[in-house]
């Protein structure tokens, strides 16, 4: 988690790492604060301008987030 924030604070674009994050909380146990990362990682996404929201890996990434916010609320 440590390497991660570290990525975060120097990446001009964090949502990949918001992600990761969440991956690797939730891998922890600890689906509370995953649940920020992939919030964090979604509301980033949306304040991209369109024509880097909509990117294929953006695109994936968000279905990434959403995918695991769905699947942690189902647990």
């Amino acid at each position: 988690l440590h390497r991660v924030a570290a990525a975060m604070a120097k990446a001009p674009r964090p949502e990949t790492w918001r992600v990761r994050q969440g991956d690797i909380l939730v891998k922890c146990g600890r689906a509370a604060e995953a649940v920020t990362a992939y919030r964090a990682a979604l509301a980033a996404i949306e304040e991209l301008p369109p024509r880097h929201r909509e990117t294929v890996p953006i695109e994936k990434l968000a279905r990434e987030a959403r995918t695991s916010l769905q699947r942690i609320s189902s647990n």
